[in-house]
């Protein structure tokens, strides 16, 4: 129950008829204001069964509008922008794999055909002692052939791939052939045993890298569809 309204106090020593009662009327003010009840809630929310004050139409905690029976679209957008972020990470999530899944199987299709290409170049360059340069272009081809299988289609990145898998074959050619020749010639002494200088020129001569290029070369126009007209 409110209080009653109070009023100035007296002044000490002043007879009451002489006094500037003045200010009453802003104490009775101050005192209805103290006194006045805070809104109570005279109902809940009929969707999450919030309280709801004296004449609220909006649910502040779901956003539920009393006067159309529905909640507002301000209240839902959180729920509506959380559900698109899970979405758009699933659909880059399937991407990703739908990316790496065809890529992947184009990588072992190709490193399979290069190193299969590359025996042509082993059974020759230990029959006669020489490599031929064309074997290269055909390690290039062969591996470029095997990303496209694989990778259902060509694209630079499959293309670059193909030629990384090619350099790694013709090396692989290369180790074998030294080794048929040492145990030929030298038996029981291995790459390892020899001067690096002469390993790095036996394996990048000049010659040697222009054999590469050349393979490298055949496996990214194959690999990734780029004539290079």
């Amino acid at each position: 129950m409110p209080k009653p309204a109070q009023s100035a106090p007296p002044a000490i020593g002043i007879p009451e008829e002489e006094q500037d009662n003045s200010l009453d009327a802003m104490y009775t003010l101050a005192e209805q204001a103290r006194t006045v009840p805070e809104p109570t809630a005279v109902g809940s929310c009929p969707q999450c069964k919030s309280p709801l004050a004296d004449g609220a139409v909006l649910c502040v905690n779901c956003g539920y509008d009393v006067r159309t029976g529905r909640k507002t679209a301000v209240a839902t957008a959180p729920a509506r922008a959380v559900a698109s972020g899970r979405t758009a990470k699933k659909a880059a999530k399937r991407s990703a794999t739908a990316l790496m899944g065809p890529l992947l199987a184009g990588t072992i299709f190709s490193a399979i055909a290069a190193l299969v290409a590359s025996g042509l170049w082993i059974i020759v360059a230990a029959a006669t002692g020489y490599a031929v340069g064309f074997i290269a272009i055909a390690i290039g081809v062969a591996a470029g052939i095997g990303m496209v299988a694989g990778n259902k289609d060509t694209s630079p990145i499959g293309g670059l791939i193909a030629a990384v898998t090619t350099i790694l074959a013709i090396l692989f050619a290369k180790v074998v052939v030294a080794e048929i020749i040492l145990a030929r010639v030298a038996p029981g002494v291995s790459l390892f045993d020899l001067p690096s200088d002469k390993l790095a020129e036996y394996f990048f001569s000049p010659m040697g890298l222009a054999m590469i290029a050349i393979g490298v070369l055949a496996a990214f126009k194959t690999g990734s569809g780029i004539s290079g007209r």
